[in-house]
């Protein structure tokens, strides 16, 4: 549920835009995991010939189950200050309370929990002129953490603050935005590896870098899209984990985040005997990054991915399209949950797609 007023007034020959709301949920929610255990060497299915027809599977154990309530609302009051014809200011205050009640069925444990924050936004646009305009922002966050960790306990609460400052720009043909960051979490999750299928909280973390987006022509009926994103994601403190046993010093990187990721797309409108036909492909890049909190030598490798497709507006209302992902068949592992537990990335994936608007 949302409620929102706005209006603008002046005072002192300053133009303000304010924004005022209140915003609630309450939510029930239920996850479990169930696994079969079967002995040293024992497999349900073989994987290179895998049988689906038969109708019953193993019976499997309740790893964890949580079922979760969650009530909250929002006050909030924002402002935005046409200082000059150039310069824009936003100020903003937000108020949070959020209680938490969570039943974990496999431990027997019941907790409840109920918190409060007041969070202030903060934001300055100026115009050099119509093409150049220099911007910065800074935001604080709150909310609460799903799932309980292996002794049915709740993570609690997640608090966040976030600083960007950035320039975005036109010129000629090209546009785009380029951007520092500077965004740090506290009590964030990661995978529990003595507890497989858990989550533990890490502590606060840390992440710099900058984003570099783009976009383009090249000539009439070609575009292009370039963005590149350099992140820096650490631990923000010493720390250890008592379930591991295993120091966290700060600094560690964090799991899945990759240094560099590049990605690259283009696309080219045709009118192949009057029909309007669109093709194009895209690239992308990821660099090799941690697979395993426990196990900081444990990397997962970089990889890149090129895709392609086409799409005909067969009708006024009617639009076909077809997508080829990973062209080349890349093997690569997308993401881990630790050492033991990787994600493969897909193959190559035939997609073809008819659209209708009524």
């Amino acid at each position: 549920m949302r409620f929102e007023l706005s209006g603008h007034f002046d005072v002192a020959c300053i133009t303000n835009h304010v924004l005022t709301g209140v915003d609630g949920y309450d939510d029930e929610l239920r996850t479990g995991l169930y696994r079969y255990r079967g002995g040293n060497g024992t497999y349900t299915s073989d994987s290179y010939e895998p049988e689906y027809s038969t109708t019953e599977g193993p019976e499997v154990g309740m790893q964890y189950e949580n079922n979760e309530q969650q009530n909250a609302y929002g006050i909030y009051l924002q402002d935005q200050l046409d200082l000059t014809d150039n310069l824009k200011v936003m100020l903003g205050l937000r108020f949070d309370e959020i209680e938490q009640d969570i039943f974990e069925t496999k431990s027997g444990v019941a907790s409840n929990s109920k918190e409060n924050r007041i969070s202030p936004r903060f934001g300055v646009v100026y115009a050099f002129n119509d093409d150049v305009n220099l911007y910065s922002s800074y935001s604080e966050g709150f909310l609460p953490l799903s799932g309980t960790d292996a002794e049915g306990n709740p993570f609690g609460f997640e608090e966040s603050d976030s600083f960007e400052v950035g320039i975005k720009f036109s010129y000629a043909n090209i546009s785009g935005t380029l951007a520092y960051f500077d965004a740090s979490k506290s009590n964030m999750l990661v995978a529990d590896p003595v507890n497989v299928g858990y989550s533990t909280p890490v502590g606060k973390a840390n992440s710099t870098g900058f984003e570099l987006d783009l976009t383009g022509s090249l000539g009439d009926n070609t575009e292009y899209t370039l963005s590149y994103a350099y992140v820096d994601a650490e631990t923000a403190t010493d720390s250890l984990n008592v379930d591991w046993l295993v120091p966290i010093p700060k600094g560690s990187p964090l799991v899945n985040v990759p240094k560099n990721n590049l990605s690259i797309g283009l696309n080219h409108d045709l009118n192949v005997f009057a029909q309007d036909i669109k093709i194009g492909g895209h690239y992308q890049y990821v660099s090799d990054r941690l697979g395993d909190p426990a196990d900081l030598t444990f990397r997962l490798p970089s990889y890149q991915t090129v895709g392609l497709f086409a799409k005909w507006r067969a009708t006024e209302r009617t639009t076909v399209s077809l997508n080829v992902d990973n062209v080349f068949d890349e093997q690569y592992i997308a993401s881990s949950y630790n050492a033991l537990w990787a994600y493969p990335g897909a193959p190559t994936q035939f997609k073809l797609g008819v659209s209708y608007d009524f």
